[in-house]
């Protein structure tokens, strides 16, 4: 499905963020190419998966890191 959407409506995976609360979010994400994978716990009982992505408590604090990495004019 991100990749469909990606070509329908032209996102660049490789400069888009991945934000999830499931481990299929994150294997998604990193599947896609998304530049930046965050993951939310909330405990849920499932396999993790290999590779980089950063856990967050909430989506503010997501949001914290994705807008402060963003370089303003």
């Amino acid at each position: 499905m991100i990749l469909e959407a990606a070509r329908e409506l032209e996102i660049n995976l490789v400069e888009s963020f991945m934000i999830g609360d499931r481990w299929s979010d994150v294997e998604a994400g990193q599947r896609a190419g998304c530049k930046e994978i965050f993951f939310i716990d909330y405990g849920y009982n499932e396999k993790i998966p290999k590779g980089k992505f950063t856990v967050v408590k909430s989506l503010k604090e997501c949001a914290d890191k994705v807008f402060g990495s963003c370089q303003l004019n």
